[in-house]
């Protein structure tokens, strides 16, 4: 049921990895995280990569990751450092191009994002990242989701009729869906986020938020440590959150590339903050250049903490 890797009743960390062009003729096409009866279920996505999966199936969950609660033991998917782009699922009633998180049972479906990006991913609903179910909780942390495209309902957020999904210090832009292009359903906000439309969806905004404008994404490409990202423009979210507010410089000391955050007095909104160009020298010293050592910890707001005790550790591979 997963085309590329199925984590169940274990824990499994995925780092510096890409999970590319896997394709699924039933539900999930790239990775799945599932709890059954017996133990709890917990998948680590570390600086790492998920694209270019492909899911055929009517009603396909989760083109990149699925993450799927189906008893009384918790799923918790914590995705760090890391891109979830250009994934896709094709059917007709599918839903979740890049992610789906779902918990219908007494267990809890937990998905923490910090400091990554989701792009390009598509689906005919909830083509970022899809969120349903009684246990279902998202909580996504200085991350960017952008350029998602669903042919229906929720082209960068979708929080069905059950569930919570949470976001901070986030940008959600440039997605595209007849209802609901970047939001649908109920989003909650913990402060400092950057919505371009909220139209077709319900923002529980706090006093920092901005919506309405365009936060002039760059497209997803290279710039910078292990994954592709979008870097913003000059613009409305550079600088934007005070040091020492929302974990900026405290609790979140790098971007989702490992550079250092903030670089001046506050942090950008999003996965990416804006290092300036040097000023050119005329100098024969050669110069230091950066390095990726990333340090990125993951803060999930949510209460769940799972205790396995089987872990599988994938190490470092091409490309699954």
């Amino acid at each position: 049921v997963a085309g590329g890797i199925s984590n169940q009743q274990a824990h499994t960390t995925i780092t510096g990895s890409t999970v590319f062009g896997n394709t699924s003729s039933r539900f999930h096409a790239g990775v799945r995280n599932l709890s059954l009866t017996t133990a709890a279920s917990t998948l680590d996505i570390i600086n790492s990569t998920v694209r270019n999966n492909v899911s055929n199936a009517t009603d396909g969950v989760g083109g990149g990751v699925a993450n799927t609660s189906a008893t009384s033991f918790n799923a918790v998917l914590n995705i760090t450092g890391s891109t979830i782009n250009s994934n896709s699922l094709t059917g007709a009633a599918s839903v979740g191009g890049g992610i789906a998180n779902t918990g219908n049972s007494t267990g809890a479906a937990l998905l923490n994002m910090l400091n990554s990006t989701v792009s390009g991913n598509s689906a005919d609903g909830a083509a970022g990242i899809y969120n349903d179910g009684s246990a279902a909780t998202v909580v996504v942390d200085f991350s960017t989701i952008a350029a998602n495209t669903a042919v229906n309902e929720g082209g960068g957020f979708y929080q069905d009729v059950s569930g919570t999904t949470t976001i901070k210090n986030t940008i959600v832009a440039d997605n595209s869906a007849s209802i609901g292009p970047d939001i649908n359903g109920s989003i909650n906000s913990q402060n400092y986020n950057h919505i371009e439309d909220t139209n077709g969806g319900v923002f529980v905004s706090a006093a920092n938020d901005v919506t309405g404008s365009d936060p002039q994404l760059q497209p997803l490409g290279n710039n910078g440590g292990p994954t592709q990202t979008h870097q913003p423009g000059f613009g409305p979210v550079w600088d934007t959150i005070p040091f020492g507010t929302n974990g900026c410089g405290t609790t979140v000391i790098n971007d989702q590339r490992g550079f250092p955050r903030p670089v001046n007095s506050a942090c950008e909104k999003g996965s990416v903050e804006v290092v300036p160009e040097a000023t050119p020298t005329a100098s024969n010293t050669s110069t230091s250049t950066a390095t990726n050592t990333v340090t990125n910890t993951p803060t999930p707001t949510a209460t769940f903490t799972p205790s396995n005790t089987a872990t599988n550790t994938a190490t470092p591979t091409p490309t699954f």
